[in-house]
């Protein structure tokens, strides 16, 4: 896994509005497969699925809903639809923070890597201004770090 400065990850989150956390997410999605050889988080799926509701909520938001006041059915229409999309695209965050979470405690336990991340307390704290991603990227770092140390140990270092 890729050790990363913890601080810029989350200024970035933060002042791209969100653009940096997905790459982020799904960059932490593909390393997490890259570390067990095999798919614990459907990478593909989850890049197609963020990618529509997306596309579908931006197109949506900036074509169909008036600037000043909602001025009939469709409007209402369009704005209900927009609201599904953003609590699905909420849940589509959360379902896949949780299984990095679980996963990187799943690692942190092959690894024997002390201490290990609390898994609720870190999913409540992304609630809480994100801060969560600071907790989640200080777990990996332990774990590239780790695995570091290891590889320079096996060559003699």
């Amino acid at each position: 896994m890729k050790k990363r400065i913890t601080g810029l990850v989350y200024v970035f989150s933060l002042f791209t509005g969100g653009i940096y956390f997905i790459y982020w997410i799904l960059s932490l999605a593909y390393e997490i497969n890259q570390y067990f050889k095999e798919e614990k988080i459907k990478f593909k799926s989850l890049v197609v699925k963020f990618s529509i509701i997306l596309t579908l909520y931006l197109m949506l938001f900036f074509k169909y809903l008036p600037r000043n006041n909602i001025k009939n059915t469709w409007h209402i229409l369009v704005f209900f639809i927009c609201f599904a999309l953003a609590l699905y695209w909420l849940f589509l965050i959360v379902s896949t923070l949780f299984k990095i979470v679980k996963n990187v405690y799943i690692i942190q336990e092959i690894e024997n890597i002390e201490p290990k991340i609390n898994k609720e307390f870190c999913l409540i704290m992304f609630l809480i201004y994100f801060i969560g991603i600071i907790i989640l990227q200080k777990n990996i770092n332990k774990i590239a770090l780790n695995a570091s140390c290891l590889s320079r140990y096996a060559k003699g270092c």
